[in-house]
C-alpha cells in the first residue's frame, strides 16, 4: 500500500513537470500582452474559417473577443483559455484541462468551426479547404 501510495505522488509529480513544460513558451506575452497560446489559436481558427473580427480587449489580462461571421457565436481566447460561446458544440477551457497547447487548440478550433458550419452561409477558407 505504501508503495502505491509513493508511486501515485511520483507519477502526479511527473505529470504537473511535463504539463508546465509543455506550457511554458505558450505563456510568453509580447508588446501587445498577448500570449503565445492566444496568437498560435488565433491563426489556427483563422486558417480554418478565414480572418476573424477580433477585438483585443481588457486591461490587466488582455483577451481576444468577436463573433463567428453570420453567427450568433462569440469566440474568446484568454492568456491561457478559450471559449466558443453559442453554436452546437459550446466550449470552455483553460491550460489546465489540456496536457498541450495543440491539443487544447485543436478541440477549440474545431468547436468553433461546428458553429460556423451550423450557420448556413458558411464557407470554408479556400486556402484550407473544408473544415
Amino acid at each position: 500500500m505504501f508503495t502505491r501510495l509513493i508511486h501515485f505522488f511520483i507519477s502526479a509529480k511527473l505529470r504537473r513537470q511535463t504539463h508546465a513544460a509543455a506550457w511554458s513558451d505558450s505563456l510568453v506575452a509580447d508588446e501587445q500582452n498577448l500570449t503565445q497560446f492566444q496568437r498560435i489559436a488565433r491563426t489556427e481558427l483563422e486558417l480554418a474559417l478565414g480572418q476573424l473580427p477580433l477585438e483585443i480587449k481588457g486591461d490587466k489580462e488582455r483577451y481576444l473577443i468577436g463573433l463567428l461571421p453570420g453567427t450568433d457565436t462569440t469566440v474568446f481566447l484568454y492568456a491561457d483559455g478559450a471559449e466558443v460561446n453559442g453554436g452546437p458544440a459550446p466550449f470552455r477551457a483553460e491550460r489546465w484541462d489540456y496536457d498541450t497547447p495543440a491539443a487544447f487548440i485543436s478541440d477549440f478550433v474545431a468547436s468553433a468551426v461546428s458553429a460556423a458550419q451550423s450557420n448556413n452561409s458558411f464557407k470554408p477558407n479556400p486556402l484550407r479547404g473544408s473544415a
